[in-house]
């Protein structure tokens, strides 16, 4: 079919399929641009707004001071759909009432104990858009180690929580990645991204 043939994809049906607490799984029906009616499978959260930003945020903390080249901080949780344990960056919901920035400095808190100031967030970007329609923004963090109140970071997990705190040279992002891959734990896609970056930046 010729490009002037094609036509604006749309949704023009959604069929809750299951939900929980936290989830729905929907069924869109929608026409593709070649005009034909398909259907295709969506996870969605439960606890998204309408008038939010995004349903997440991600930290990319830098820390500096303390004598210690930069750093960045990387967490470790098992993650049951994968059924392994995942090296990812600190992140959480947003919750009611919240702005992105407010989000981040909690999560980052609350995960990892330390406490920094904003630096930049990005705009809204997807996770995974073949499957779920969630967004995340990654938020810029700066984290002076030479304050008191990042001397002795202490977490705030919730029940059920146990996430482990991992402190790396953002130069040596790449390596302990590829070690930590190597060693059974599964790499979280934007993780990798960064550290990819970082590594391209400094050829």
């Amino acid at each position: 079919m010729s490009e002037e043939h094609l036509k604006v994809p749309r949704i023009i049906n959604s069929t809750v399929v299951g939900s929980t607490k936290w989830l729905e799984l929907k069924e869109l029906e929608y026409v593709a641009q070649d005009g034909v009616t398909r259907a295709w499978n969506v996870v969605t959260r439960t606890t998204r707004r309408k008038d939010a930003v995004a349903d997440a945020v991600c930290i990319f903390a830098l820390l500096t001071g303390g004598g210690k080249p930069p750093q960045t901080i990387l967490v470790r949780q098992f993650r049951p759909p994968m059924g392994k344990f995942c090296i990812e960056l600190p992140a959480g919901l947003i919750d009611e009432g919240e702005t992105v920035e407010q989000a981040a400095l909690r999560e980052l808190k609350e995960e990892t104990g330390y406490i920094g100031h904003i630096v930049g967030v990005s705009s809204a970007a997807n996770m995974s858009p073949g499957l779920t329609n969630e967004t995340v923004c990654l938020v810029n963090v700066g984290v002076d180690l030479d304050a008191d109140v990042n001397k002795t970071p202490k977490t705030c997990l919730e029940e059920g929580e146990f996430v482990q705190t991992i402190l790396v040279d953002v130069h040596n992002m790449s390596e302990e990645l590829n070690k930590r891959a190597g060693a059974g734990d599964s790499i979280n896609y934007g993780v990798q991204s960064i550290a990819l970056g970082m590594s391209i930046n400094c050829l």
